[in-house]
């Protein structure tokens, strides 16, 4: 039986729409293994290079008078802040790559990375702890930014891998609600120790561990030089110009954020604001170290974070 010129090319055509759904099938297959793989192997560093727990400093012993003035009025005892601590094992980490520089961790997200620096701002994005290819790549500080200048911001980089993805920086793509910054308001940045933030107290004795409260959350236009240059800054001419810097945040947040003054440091972490898809626009979430009484957690009703990953 003769076939006829049609028919093989419907079948010709069938066999290449089969095959190119395979192609695809196999193919989205293999990224989400290699996700699930790359999340297992940051959760796997997370568990083996830091010990992670919360601190209640001990209670500083009070002295009661025992014939108090009639007109003396009882001063409020504030209660002791509980403190959440990274203990990152620096020695360990270095050891792999002296490129480390902190870590970082929003608890209960997720976001638990080392945070890396070198030369330049694109080794890193394909490349994890071990200086191996990695498809997400790692958080890294700027190039621009020098640790031992005691710099007024932490600009970190980080993917977003996709909206239901667990990977890199995606989960900060839920400070796009309110509802998520309430649930986590503040942001852990460890550094090494040789890294100590001059004049500013560290969540701990023996490191340099300290609690950024995000005070603005913007979308910023990735190809508009003017909007990268007010954005992205990592240095300032004095205070009046950081000040500034920190005002003008506040103002072009996608909502409004209940803190006030102007921060001793500024940690930025960026990443993609439409992972997925061809965007033009970069997720900025801004996080203020501010001092003792207006970083406090007695400030805030929000419950402290559990501990556990």
């Amino acid at each position: 039986m003769k076939i006829r010129p049609k028919k093989v090319l419907l079948y010709a055509l069938i066999v290449l729409l089969i095959t190119g759904i395979a192609a695809c099938l196999g193919g989205a297959g293999y990224l989400y293994l290699q996700e699930r793989s790359e999340t297992d192997a940051y959760r796997e560093n997370a568990q083996q290079f830091t010990a992670p727990r919360v601190v209640i400093p001990e209670a500083t012993e009070q002295t009661t008078d025992p014939f108090p003035s009639p007109q003396a009025t009882e001063e409020p005892v504030m209660e002791d802040t509980p403190v959440y601590t990274i203990n990152a094992d620096y020695a360990a980490l270095t050891e792999i790559n002296s490129d480390v520089r902190g870590w970082l961790c929003i608890p209960e997200t997720g976001i638990d990375y080392p945070v890396l620096q070198c030369g330049n701002n694109s080794t890193y994005l394909r490349r994890g702890l071990d200086g191996k290819y990695s498809r997400s790549g790692s958080a890294f500080l700027d190039c621009k930014i020098d640790l031992s200048a005691d710099p007024d911001v932490f600009l970190i980089y980080g993917h977003a891998m996709g909206a239901n993805s667990d990977l890199m920086f995606s989960r900060l793509l839920g400070y796009k609600e309110q509802a998520f910054l309430d649930a986590h308001p503040e942001i852990y940045l460890s550094l090494l120790p040789e890294h100590a933030i001059d004049g500013v107290q560290s969540n701990t004795e023996e490191g340099a561990e300290y609690t950024f409260r995000v005070f603005a959350v913007c979308l910023v236009d990735a190809f508009s030089e003017p909007e990268i240059a007010e954005h992205y800054p990592v240095g300032f001419e004095d205070a009046d110009a950081f000040a500034h810097y920190v005002d003008a945040q506040r103002s072009q947040s996608i909502y409004e954020i209940s803190t006030s003054g102007i921060p001793e440091k500024v940690l930025v972490l960026s990443t993609c604001a439409n992972p997925g898809q061809y965007s033009d626009y970069r997720l900025l979430i801004y996080a203020g170290l501010f001092n003792e009484d207006t970083n406090s957690r007695l400030s805030s009703n929000k419950p402290f974070p559990n501990s556990s990953r």
